[in-house]
């Protein structure tokens, strides 16, 4: 879809990537009465990792790791705003805003059709290869792998950190700690082959 239109689905690529590899809802995208998201939301730490803060649901904050692949679709749809690469701390250009007039998305109905335009799309495009609903229990083992790989790694964090229940971890932090590890291991053995 960002072939055929880009100006237009740009910041469908975003919406999408946003919710997907940030886990994002559909309401943490649009702006409400305490909350309008902003292109300074995203940051870099002292550590030069990304992330985006958020309020969510029942008005907490949130501070979600950015991935890189988050990071290209960024790039991106920031190119085709004819913004800068990446945004600055003082950068208060709206996330996403409105396509007719001025101001930032304030429907999440808005959003859900955007997002339902995909997803048409995409039945579409598996109805073209005679892809049938028997067949949606191949797209759902890959997805059931993946929560259990993800279990596993949390309860041996749990066990690692003396922690009896995986709830009482606070994700963000985990991996904002791995992260940092992973780079200065990273650092250490570039340096060490040096």
């Amino acid at each position: 879809m960002a072939r055929e239109n880009p100006k237009k689905h740009h910041k469908t690529l975003f919406i999408l990537s946003a919710i997907y590899s940030m886990y994002l809802r559909i309401s943490e995208l649009t702006a409400t009465s305490r909350w309008t998201p902003k292109m300074c939301d995203f940051y870099r730490n002292q550590d030069g990792l990304w992330w985006f803060n958020v309020i969510g649901k029942g008005n907490k904050h949130r501070q979600i790791a950015v991935s890189d692949p988050m990071l290209k679709a960024l790039r991106v749809y920031r190119k085709s705003l004819n913004l800068s690469p990446l945004p600055l701390p003082s950068d208060n250009s709206l996330l996403i805003p409105k396509t007719l007039g001025t101001g930032p998305i304030r429907s999440t109905n808005h959003l859900r059709k955007i997002v339902q335009v995909c997803f048409d799309r995409a039945v579409e495009r598996l109805k073209k290869i005679n892809f049938t609903t028997t067949q949606t229990l191949f797209l759902k083992l890959p997805y059931i792998g993946y929560a259990i790989s993800v279990f596993l790694m949390m309860r041996a964090i749990a066990q690692v950190l003396s922690q009896t229940n995986i709830s009482t971890l606070n994700y963000v932090n985990v991996i904002d700690q791995l992260k940092r590890n992973l780079s200065r291991v990273k650092n250490d053995t570039i340096h060490d082959s040096l």
